[in-house]
């Protein structure tokens, strides 16, 4: 256990009361009164338990937990000096709300044993007194502070069905178009991811991943946008553990549904993470790669195919030299492929290239705008004759009606980067 900083944990209390009365246990178990410590963990536990169910009520409107308080309160009045409602409380809470899990219940039940004997004066056959010892002590307070105490009230073994539920009212007020500055991801982290032990992070993912992956109805297409964020968001803040889940159910994860929808989100996960990528069964890689290059919108974007940026911008040149129309704007990520290869000029190549295939003056306007004008000022001198020699040679470029008004646009360019106009005696049309 060295390896879990009780002062850490602490500072994840939830309740703010519960986080102040806690100190004590730390502060008994600090100077070694291991006995104080059972005792009064139990108590702080109890309290705990029950600003949980206040927190229920006042924030979720939960009947249930309002029934256990009321039923407490009952016992209580009946019989001041009984403690019999403590294993009520804890039972119902574990029946009723599914707060604890049975292996917390179990380790709150050990600790209330190790309490009754730290409290009460029993005297074993030595004639001493029991006292836990540090290991035991320590023991304790990891169990509650991990099955009880930094869970807020919502934390209940329904939290994933309570998280996916949630996501999409959560996603239409801070995620979407207008989400640039990643407002969902903390508000998510915030109200429910802090809280996952690596159990709850798994169980999430898969869940999701079902629902964004698998699952094809109004809802899950509804809110793929929603889910595909979280199932991000969830790999890039734990990325061992997912990797642990992928690499553990390798053929639950290759179980997809390779729709157009669900292949656009496929790709946008696995840019983030393709060492998963690897994970899936050969014959669903074999699928997805197949209809990702048969589209050059989702190859470009689909890096993770290949070994790395020079394969994979090999790939993108190829597609790009043998198609039939231009590409047309998601050929600028390529700019960033080929910086990521290494090798920046070829960008460059490869949209006078596709500037070569214009199917009509429209055409010919918009891929000037959108594609080679944006670049001008990082041709070379080769890419600038390169590029006269395209417009010279290409039908729906040079009967442009403001040919010359290009040509000297692009002079301008060259005279900024190169020093000088290109001579434009070699060319026919301007």
């Amino acid at each position: 256990m060295s390896d879990f900083s009780l002062d850490l944990a602490a500072e994840k209390i939830y309740q703010p009361q519960t986080k102040e009365y806690f100190k004590e246990v730390l502060s008994s178990y600090n100077n070694g009164n291991y006995r104080s410590v059972v005792v009064s963990l139990y108590t702080v536990v109890i309290a705990d338990l029950i600003f949980k169910l206040k927190d229920l009520i006042d924030q979720e409107e939960d009947s249930g937990a309002q029934k256990i308080i009321d039923e407490i309160e009952q016992m209580r009045n009946r019989d001041l000096t009984s403690s019999k409602w403590e294993n009520t409380l804890v039972e119902r809470i574990f029946t009723n709300t599914k707060m604890l899990d049975l292996h917390d219940k179990a380790n709150i039940e050990a600790l209330k044993a190790h309490r009754n004997l730290s409290a009460h004066p029993a005297i074993t056959q030595e004639d001493v007194l029991f006292t836990p010892n540090k290991e035991t002590a320590r023991s304790h307070i990891r169990n509650m502070l991990e099955g009880v105490l930094i869970k807020p009230s919502m934390f209940t073994s329904h939290i994933v069905d309570r998280i996916i539920k949630n996501i999409p009212e959560l996603y239409e007020t801070w995620g979407g178009f207008w989400n640039t500055d990643g407002s969902f991801e903390r508000v998510i982290s915030k109200k429910y991811i802090r809280f996952l032990n690596e159990k709850g992070i798994q169980r999430l993912f898969r869940a999701l991943w079902k629902l964004t992956f698998r699952i094809e109805n109004e809802d899950t297409k509804a809110n793929i946008d929603a889910n595909s964020e979280v199932l991000i968001l969830l790999q890039k803040t734990h990325p061992h553990l997912i990797y642990s889940a992928f690499d553990g159910e390798r053929n639950f994860y290759s179980n997809i549904t390779l729709g157009k929808l669900q292949i656009t989100f496929l790709i946008d996960f696995f840019k983030q993470a393709p060492r998963l990528f690897s994970l899936l069964e050969e014959e669903v890689k074999a699928k997805m790669v197949e209809l990702i290059t048969g589209n050059f919108a989702r190859l470009v974007n689909a890096w993770f195919i290949s070994e790395n940026s020079e394969e994979h911008l090999a790939k993108v040149s190829y597609a790009i030299h043998n198609s039939q129309e231009p590409i047309p704007s998601s050929i600028v990520i390529v700019k960033s492929l080929a910086e990521d290869a290494g090798k920046p000029g070829e960008y460059n190549k490869l949209i006078i290239h596709n500037f070569s295939k214009s199917t009509s003056f429209n055409n010919s306007y918009e891929l000037f705008r959108q594609q080679v004008r944006p670049s001008l000022n990082q041709f070379s001198e080769e890419d600038y004759k390169s590029l006269f020699t395209t417009m010279d040679s290409t039908s729906q470029i040079f009967r442009l009606f403001d040919l010359g008004t290009m040509v000297e646009e692009i002079q301008v360019f060259a005279k900024e980067t190169i020093g000088h106009e290109i001579d434009l005696s070699p060319y026919t049309h301007f």
